[in-house]
């Protein structure tokens, strides 16, 4: 174990990780325990959206929340409150001299845009380690479809110049998917491929008797599985994959949403009618289609998983590699796919119990399809390619490098 003291920075904290970037943070925060004998986590962040957090991860006051929330583009103002707002700069400064990291290890862009100069300030020049999760500008980009206001494109450049200057002089910049690390090639940088993975999804005797109560006591029984974040492409892509009518389900059948997916899907599609308004047939119908769980731990998700009859991937825009992948095929139950979904995952679409289609009327007749097909199970093989999902296979190249270092 090499005796060198590291500083890895996250938009988030990490101590109960719930979304895909945190347990990306997460497995990689492992690999560095397993290659470094002083490694610090942190994070600034809003702490309005994280309930678990470290010592080490700093919330910013409700002045800079006010500001980055109404900014559309929250994690770049938090990046820059660590230079700007007093408060935050005093306590990240501490951190800094506190720690004196040899090694800077970024979970995305945004903390440099605050951290570059403060490392200058207290005279600190660590080697900078660029994790590159997605290519946010890009991302974001094609959200807006090509005409991004003003000041949203006034964001979207600043991203990109973060990304850009960390590509080309990050001593290790680390790409989630080959088409990332094309851009990042252009760039300057040399890049590592170390795609998204997942733990094996676990549960417990007691998690999985008390889903089957819940759905025994709503009388349901066949699931198809919605795992997500609120991230805009996963909810945007299941309103446009499966839609609001969901009445192409059998009656006995429910779309599970875990995560906080729900939470947006609630402000597109109302669940309870305006007073002065007549309810929308499709948000109606909808929501008695679903069951909401909401943020689950661990146990629950691997229930949700294990006794559902088909988990759906419904991605249809945005970068990177979505773990959720990664998880529904480690979950070893059918899998229905765009292919924007496999991305970095191709060499899994051929898999006898995935379906993949990119129409939405081919999308919901293999919902169906793939509740009552007998599928051949997979060839060993096949079982051998899905163990490569595990974080500690897809990191592999990224902690030779930080072995290297």
């Amino acid at each position: 174990m090499a005796s060198r003291r590291v500083l890895q920075f996250s938009p988030y904290p990490i101590v109960e990780p719930i979304t895909g970037g945190q347990k990306r943070a997460a497995a990689v925060a492992r690999m560095l325990g397993r290659v470094f004998d002083s490694v610090t986590s942190a994070s600034v962040m809003i702490g309005l959206d994280h309930r678990h957090h470290g010592s080490h991860d700093i919330g910013v006051g409700a002045g800079v929340v006010a500001a980055a929330l109404r900014s559309g583009h929250p994690d770049l103002a938090v990046g820059r409150a660590i230079v700007e707002d007093r408060t935050v700069a005093g306590r990240v400064t501490r951190l800094l001299e506190r720690v004196r990291p040899e090694i800077l290890v970024l979970e995305h862009p945004f903390a440099y845009a605050g951290l570059k100069p403060l490392l200058h300030r207290v005279g600190l020049r660590p080697v900078i380690v660029y994790d590159a999760h997605n290519l946010e500008a890009n991302m974001r980009r094609e959200a807006y479809a090509g005409a991004p206001s003003a000041a949203d494109e006034e964001a979207l450049s600043a991203i990109e110049a973060l990304e850009r200057e960390l590509a080309a002089t990050a001593e290790v910049v680390v790409a989630c998917t080959e088409a990332d690390a094309d851009v990042l090639r252009g760039w300057g940088a040399d890049p590592i491929l170390a795609g998204n993975g997942m733990d094996a999804p676990a549960t417990t005797p007691a998690a999985l008797e008390s889903w089957r109560k819940r759905l025994r006591r709503d009388g349901v029984t066949h699931t198809a599985a919605f795992v997500s974040s609120a991230h805009p492409p996963n909810v945007d892509g299941l309103l446009t994959m499966v839609g609001t009518g969901l009445g192409f389900l059998p009656f006995d059948t429910r779309l599970v949403v875990a995560g906080s997916a729900g939470e947006r899907l609630g402000q597109v599609l109302p669940r309870e009618p305006a007073p002065d308004r007549c309810p929308h047939l499709g948000s109606v119908t909808f929501w008695r289609r679903v069951l909401d769980c909401g943020r689950v731990d661990e146990p629950t998700l691997g229930a949700i998983l294990r006794l559902s009859d088909v988990i759906v991937l419904p991605v249809t825009h945005g970068g990177g590699s979505n773990l959720k992948t990664a998880e529904a095929i480690l979950a070893e139950r059918p899998v229905v796919a765009t292919r924007r979904a496999l991305r970095s995952f191709e060499q899994f679409g051929d898999f006898p119990d995935v379906y993949v289609r990119d129409d939405p009327a081919g999308f919901r007749a293999a919902i169906l399809a793939a509740m009552t097909d007998r599928v051949a199970p997979r060839t060993e093989s096949q079982r051998l390619l899905t163990r490569e999902l595990l974080w500690q296979s897809r990191l592999s190249a990224f902690e030779t490098a930080m072995r290297h270092l």
